[in-house]
């Protein structure tokens, strides 16, 4: 029973996305030009100039619903036992991915910084083939 236990908490773990591994996939694209970044990410939300800065904006967002997993223990009978029970529709939530990408004179890549659901900014972020 306990190996089950652990292989549903391993499970639900592995569909996570860490920081880490957001920042790889975004930072891989730090050495492009803009027309690249757009042919690959779509064309940006946003374009602004702040102190003679030239910056691009890719802001998305969506939702929903996280189940609500429940793990009880007792006993019935003099028989203990493990209950594991998934409910869905525990709650919407509301995840948000901001990528700001700052741009030089010949448009090419100076800085890229994001914000937001690491999961959600790593599944928006095409994975860089061609470094």
């Amino acid at each position: 029973m306990k190996i089950s236990v652990i292989l549903l908490f391993l499970l639900l773990l592995s569909g996570c996305i860490t920081t880490q591994q957001a920042n790889t996939r975004i930072s891989a694209w730090d050495n492009v030009t803009l027309t690249d970044l757009i042919n690959n990410w779509g064309v940006p939300t946003k374009e602004q100039e702040i102190a003679n800065r030239k910056f691009y904006i890719w802001n998305d967002k969506n939702s929903s619903n996280t189940p609500m997993i429940g793990v009880s223990a007792g006993s019935f009978g003099g028989r203990g036992g493990i209950s594991i029970s998934t409910l869905f529709g525990g709650g919407a939530e509301e995840n948000f991915c901001s990528r700001v990408v700052e741009v030089d004179d010949q448009e090419q890549i100076k800085a890229i910084q994001w914000s937001g659901n690491p999961k959600l900014c790593f599944e928006l972020t095409p994975e860089r083939l061609e470094q």
